[in-house]
Parts: structure tokens; sequence; C-alpha cells
């Protein structure tokens, strides 16, 4: 067991580039894809729509195969909308996107999210302030570990991409 000093104690350890060299080792990509997009805007409402098509490749730079690359995601969907009301304004997103490669090489199921935000605006004091708050939440879909080899010792964990639901309020002050 390796003990760290009190200062590094809620940091990484350092790491040995030898091991991240071997666990992402060097590579070509390409990458072809297609983004479409549209927004209808009125004075107290708005929607937009994308959809994006895309094929990502890699190859070891020593030679070999074109795979998929394991962060390639082929459709990615996202459709927004907000109203204002009053002095405030509500939102929502939902972004669907396909899966990702697993561990095993085969792509995981799609994932979907959807945000749900209010906004709230006031003059006072000579300077606007806004109070916000969003809470996103996924649908569907595990948001599975990428599929990284890495050597044993490497520091680094990818998993899930954030927990379930993830709330935020912020406060800003502009003048």
């Amino acid at each position: 067991m390796r003990v760290l000093p009190l200062a590094l104690a809620a940091g990484e350890p350092s790491t040995d580039g030898s091991i991240l060299q071997s666990a992402f080792p060097a590579h070509r990509e390409r990458a072809l894809g297609l983004d479409l997009a549209g927004t209808v805007r009125q004075p107290t409402w708005a929607v937009q729509g994308a959809l994006s098509i895309a094929r990502t490749r890699v190859r070891p730079e020593a030679g070999g195969e074109w795979t998929p690359s394991r962060y390639g995601r082929p459709l990615s969907f996202s459709l927004a909308g907000e109203r204002s009301v009053g002095a405030g304004t509500v939102g929502a997103r939902l972004d669907v996107e396909s899966g990702r490669l697993g561990v095993d090489g085969d792509r995981q199921p799609a994932e979907a999210r959807l945000t749900l935000g209010a906004d709230a605006a006031l003059a006072a004091l000579g300077v606007t302030w806004t109070l916000g708050a969003r809470a996103e939440g996924r649908l569907f879909g595990d948001g599975a570990p990428v599929a990284v080899p890495l050597a044993p010792g490497a520091p680094l964990a990818i998993g899930p991409i954030g927990p379930a639901v993830v709330p935020g309020v912020r406060l800003s002050a502009r003048w």
C-alpha cells in the first residue's frame, strides 16, 4: 500500500507515461459526418432540433484494420424548447444518442437524457439578478463504461457519465 502525503491525498497519484502509452497506443483517425439543425423563434417561445450522423474509425499507427472508434456515436438527436413566462423562462431539452462500443466490442443500447430548467430575472438595486434551476435525468441507457483496457496500476477510471439525476441551482448578477 502506498501512503500519499497529506497535501496530495485529494489528488491523483503521479502516473508513469509508459502505462498510458500502452493503454492508448498511437493511432490514426478518420471521421465523416453530417449535422443538420433548425430553429423556430417566436416572441415568447423557441424550438430547436439537431441531428448528427457520423462514422468514426481508428487504426493503430503500426498498421492493421480500421475499426469503429470506441467513443463514436453514429446517431445523435436533440430537441430543445423554451417559453417565456412573465419575468422567467422555462425550457426542456431531450438528447438521444446511439450507444458507445462496449468492452466486448458490441454497441451498447441507445441513451437518452431529459433536461428541465427554469430561470427568473429581477432588477433590484441597479443589478439584474437571475435565479436558475436545472435538473437532468437519464430516461434510458445506463451510460456503460467505455472500453478502455488499462494497464495494472493505471490511476484512471472511466465509468457512467454522471448520476441518474443531476440537479443544479445558480444565482447570477449583472450590472
